[in-house]
């Protein structure tokens, strides 16, 4: 059975989410972004306490455990969204991994 997908190999996919969609996104977007650009595997679409799906936690937990911090910053819009925008490091290494691909 394959594992999880784990936060460290959402970085690239995610960053190519952001700069897809103008640098911004929500934390909801980049979710819904994910889950069709990725193939998500019986131990991602597996349940946790509470109901969540695993990899669905593990992309929020990019936010809570600042994963990408480095790479682009969050804050929180008027109406409690967490909105993500990619910075210039974020720009910069995204680039690099595309120019070895």
């Amino acid at each position: 059975m394959k594992k999880a997908i784990t936060e460290k190999q959402l970085i690239l996919p995610a960053l190519m989410v952001l700069a897809s969609k103008g640098g911004y996104v929500t934390i909801g977007e980049l979710k819904e972004e994910l889950v069709k650009r990725l193939t998500l595997h019986k131990a991602d679409r597996a349940e946790m306490s509470k109901g969540r799906v695993r990899f669905l936690n593990t992309v929020g937990n990019l936010v809570s455990h600042r994963t990408l911090e480095k790479f682009a910053k969050h804050t929180k819009t008027e109406d409690g969204k967490i909105l993500m925008r990619i910075n210039r490091a974020g720009r910069q290494f995204l680039y690099s991994k595309m120019l070895k691909a």
